[in-house]
């Protein structure tokens, strides 16, 4: 008698199965084979719908395909991701797509829970200095337009942004903005807002605003970041050292080394209570003063939301 392989199971009953299943479950059930993965279409597109999950945490770049997966229901998982190696960098989350600098100056999307990769145009630069990223709306949309700023290495005085817009068969755009740093100092968050503009905030409470015009013309202001409230449109959440609240270090197993370590990672934004809520950047630094270590253990890390749903091959050009 024939061994059925798993794979042969009829979908009603795959798909039966992964709606009986939590979400860390649901992740790790996707990833056995493309008849389950497509069978529990439906469970996934539900937890798409939800708002209301704290973003996970993918520990990356520490082996050549190796991630760790930190999840809010106290499970980890490992991922093979070679995608993500120590070349690699996120400078931005959203919706469960991930924002990817190579070194050397090669860019794109990808989605880890559906290893779904979108190769964009080479950007200007080949190293990162202290860029930051956003991009208006998933790489799918055919309006979605990446914004990267980063402060003028020639000019203190003065940010560089760096603009693509699918469809626009351009490449990257650049503009110069006169920005002081008594006006907004180095940028440590960059989200697209609920108003149709990015927002870039630094550590302090300076915020830039900037819009794009269907012209391809960039608008910006400068303003204060104010708490949000129910009565004040346009105003939102923020979190800043939520590696450092979430105690990562922990959860990741890496509390109890003995050397210095510098985690560098990358924030996100989703929405909370219909208000933008924004996840900033950092650098999370601990000193176990290792005598014989000339310089920290680098780390590499982003928040994501568990969006995976796959997409079609025609979406995944740009």
């Amino acid at each position: 008698m024939r061994r059925r392989q798993w794979s042969d199971l009829p979908p009603e009953l795959i798909t039966d199965i992964a709606e009986r299943l939590g979400l860390l479950e649901v992740v790790r059930f996707r990833s056995i084979c493309q008849a389950w993965n497509s069978a529990s279409s439906t469970i996934s597109a539900k937890i798409e719908s939800l708002l209301n999950y704290k973003p996970w945490f993918l520990h990356y770049g520490y082996d050549s395909a190796q991630c760790q997966l930190v999840t809010t229901e106290s499970g980890n998982i490992t991922m093979n991701l070679p995608q993500l190696d120590q070349t690699t960098t996120c400078i931005a989350s959203y919706e469960g797509w991930l924002l990817v600098f190579k070194q050397g100056g090669s860019m794109f999307f990808f989605r880890p829970f559906s290893k779904t990769k979108i190769d964009l145009p080479n950007f200007p630069v080949s190293e990162l200095t202290d860029h930051v990223a956003a991009f208006s709306s998933p790489p799918t949309s055919p309006d979605c337009t990446v914004c990267v700023i980063n402060r003028s290495t020639s000019n203190d005085n003065e940010l560089e942004l760096n603009l693509l817009c699918r469809g626009g068969g351009n490449g990257w755009i650049q503009h110069k903005l006169d920005c002081p740093r008594f006006s907004i100092d180095t940028i440590k968050c960059a989200a697209y807002s609920k108003l149709g503009e990015f927002s870039f905030l630094d550590h302090g409470d300076n915020k830039l605003k900037l819009s794009v015009t269907h012209n391809r013309e960039i608008c910006w202001k400068n303003n204060k970041v104010v708490e949000a409230k129910d009565d004040l449109p346009g105003n939102f959440y923020y979190q800043m050292e939520y590696f450092k609240k979430t105690d990562m270090m922990n959860k990741l197993g890496l509390a109890a080394l003995h050397e210095d370590v510098s985690f560098s990672v990358c924030g996100t934004q989703t929405e909370y209570n219909g208000t933008d809520y924004f996840i900033y950047n950092e650098i999370y630094s601990i000193s176990n003063h290792h005598e014989e270590s000339n310089s920290p253990r680098k780390f590499k890390g982003v928040w994501i939301y568990p969006r995976f749903y796959q997409i079609s091959p025609r979406e995944q050009s740009w």
